[in-house]
């Protein structure tokens, strides 16, 4: 079958969810953008939404080859992304080995500053017997989206650990991506600051950086035709 770009005459536009997440909450946003005449995917990284985890655990190196799998397999030549949180980050490491499939990127609330102290806090939080305890309802949630969620926050934790040890992007690495980047950080989002997203945004040639006024980090609540809109205002500068 030969490679499309899209049904009209736009570059397909894929959606990439964020850590512990899954592409459910995306349903509303790609409702309104496919109303706007975009051709809009989403998947589920490995490990995620019950999609089975690769053997050596989670890496943002799998999670790109992830989203190279799915364009193979939906016959897609070049996509824009718009990456949620990880998604975010994924989706510029993507950029770094495959320039040439990827267009435009957005992130929206994607944490850059990982080190050992940044990794250990965000790990601390991924405790199951604490969540178990502590918030016993989202462990249910986990459990219906994704099954193993206990092994799902182990190798989340472990991806975490790694990235504040020596694998997350470098400024040089960052200095190579050459397509054009909106780093996008809601103004209520408690999770990401806005230094270290203004610093990426500044690292790589072709960003920019946008603050979304009354968002909050978590994606399910976020305002999905607010965001929609801010989507398309990206995708259509030239």
């Amino acid at each position: 079958m030969p490679f499309r770009l899209s049904n009209f005459n736009m570059t397909p536009l894929i959606l990439l969810h964020g850590a512990l997440g899954s592409s459910l909450p995306f349903e509303a946003l790609k409702k309104n953008l496919e109303a706007q005449g975009y051709e809009v995917h989403s998947f589920n990284f490995s490990g995620h939404g019950k999609t089975p985890a690769k053997p050596n655990g989670f890496t943002m190196q799998i999670f790109a080859a992830d989203l190279l799998n799915y364009m193979n397999t939906q016959n897609i030549a070049i996509a824009d992304v718009f990456g949620y949180s990880m998604g975010g980050y994924v989706a510029l490491t993507f950029a770094l080995t495959h320039p040439s499939l990827i267009g435009k990127i957005m992130t929206l609330g994607t944490k850059f500053d990982w080190n050992p102290a940044s990794s250990s806090k965000e790990v601390a939080m991924l405790n199951p017997d604490i969540i178990l305890e502590k918030v016993p309802r989202f462990a249910e949630q986990l459990e219906q989206i994704h099954g193993d969620w206990r092994l799902l926050l182990q190798q989340t934790a472990d991806m975490m650990l790694a990235l504040g040890n020596g694998t997350a992007l470098t400024a040089s690495d960052l200095s190579k991506i050459k397509n054009q980047v909106q780093i996008t950080l809601g103004s209520e989002d408690n999770m990401v600051s806005q230094a270290e997203s203004e610093q990426i945004a500044a690292a790589i040639p072709a960003a920019s950086f946008k603050i979304l006024t009354a968002v909050k980090h978590p994606i399910e609540k976020v305002n999905a035709d607010i965001l929609a809109q801010e989507i398309s205002i990206f995708l259509k500068i030239a």
